[in-house]
């Protein structure tokens, strides 16, 4: 899966790396990644904190009990940060779509993650209003956002390393927008 999506979103990657990037030098000053998400608002901490093993004996056998320390894991800080930030915005994108929905009267919803479900009634209306929310959100330039809210003097900026090969319009006449 992986060579995959690196061959075929070669976006991806290069927006992995951009994020690690910085958060590897968030993580050096001794900070941690604090942001909220486009459009919602919604608050995103990321501070995991590195831990101790602490081993207890009990009537019933030996337990192993991992602590928390205060200081915090750069290893995990930066491979964290990738999946956080798209799943922030997979929450953003959904809580998006259902405000648009429940606008058009569309009132029942099954939701898990990144899978959306309605009505029969209401599943062209959803294929419209997933396409206009996911257009909405992009416009806002997330990645851009993101730096500049964690580490706005950071040497390289968001649109340096962007590719810009999508066009937010195609996504609005897809056949498909979810795989």
């Amino acid at each position: 899966n992986d060579r995959a999506i690196a061959e075929t979103v070669k976006g991806a990657r290069v927006g992995q790396g951009f994020l690690k990037e910085v958060t590897g030098d968030i993580v050096k000053a001794g900070n941690w990644v604090f942001y909220t998400t486009p459009i919602t608002k919604f608050p995103v901490l990321q501070k995991i904190h590195k831990t101790v093993m602490e081993r207890v004996v009990t009537p019933i056998g030996k337990l192993s009990i991992r602590k928390a320390t205060l200081e915090i894991n750069p290893t995990k800080m930066v491979n964290g940060i990738a999946p956080n930030f798209v799943h922030s915005l997979d929450a953003t994108l959904l809580a998006m779509t259902v405000l648009k929905l429940k606008e058009d009267g569309c009132t029942n919803f099954h939701l898990i993650h990144d899978s959306y479900g309605v009505p029969v009634n209401q599943v062209h209306n959803l294929n419209l209003r997933v396409r206009q929310a996911f257009k909405e959100l992009f416009e806002d330039k997330p990645l851009e956002r993101w730096v500049k809210q964690v580490h706005p003097e950071y040497e390289k900026q968001a649109e340096d390393v962007m590719i810009n090969t999508l066009d937010l319009e195609d996504v609005i006449n897809s056949g498909y927008i979810f795989s």
